[in-house]
């Protein structure tokens, strides 16, 4: 096996621990899956993770929660060490999308927007979910400042964008400017800007992702394609 896979591995391994981490108690069978999975995939990382010491106490499930834990501090350090060796960029990012990362936008004439998304790409590529989400928040407010490009009047700078970019295409113009719709609804509806009783939360790094990548990929094109 490659480094490269046995990386994407070890942290989908990572991320599934975590997951499990969170809903509480750890059984001796969950425990058991992971480590056996585990050797599969750094049997040298597992051999030397000795067991917690713990006192049983009759008529309580024994909980493995610190054996868990210490399994995935265990292969976030191996990652750790082994991330100059792998080929790819944005270690801890899921999507294959992630190239997009590592290509610089063009246009960029306003500083303020630059900054945002060189901040957001900071962000999105950490593995903390509450770090990516940082990364989300700062790529919609790169979109909020990219609507005034064009000018103060969001709305007639967005018709302009979009009459720029579309090249007198009348299908190209609705599948932009619904775009634009989408992701702004999105922005209101979930909590990524704000966070307010009324929106719906993210569930996981992997939806903050998609997000993520959908929203640079709109802003990538709008900043190449301006003339």
């Amino acid at each position: 096996m490659n480094i490269d896979k046995k990386f994407k591995l070890v942290q989908l391994e990572c991320k599934k621990m975590e997951e499990e981490l969170d809903k509480g108690k750890i059984l001796l069978k969950t425990y058991d899956e992971f480590k056996t999975r585990g050797y599969g995939l750094l049997p040298e990382v597992v051999e030397n993770i000795r067991a917690i010491q713990r006192i049983v106490v009759v008529g309580e499930t024994p909980d493995y929660s610190r054996d868990l834990n210490r399994l995935k501090i265990s292969f976030e350090m191996w990652l750790k060490e082994h991330e100059d060796e792998i080929t790819e960029s944005g270690n801890y990012i899921l999507n294959d999308s992630k190239l997009l990362l590592s290509i610089d936008n063009i246009n960029i004439t306003e500083e303020g927007l630059e900054k945002l998304i060189a901040e957001s790409k900071y962000y999105i590529k950490k593995q903390n979910y509450d770090e990516k989400k940082i990364g989300l928040e700062k790529i919609w407010d790169a979109f909020e400042r990219l609507k005034t490009i064009k000018g103060t009047d969001k709305k007639e700078s967005i018709k302009e964008i979009i009459a720029n970019i579309s090249n007198a295409d009348d299908n190209i113009a609705k599948i932009i400017e619904s775009e634009f719709k989408t992701l702004t609804e999105i922005g209101n509806n979930y909590s990524i800007r704000h966070s307010e009783t009324s929106q719906f939360q993210l569930t996981d790094s992997y939806m903050i992702e998609y997000l993520y990548f959908r929203m640079l990929s709109l802003i990538s094109f709008v900043l190449g394609s301006l003339k």
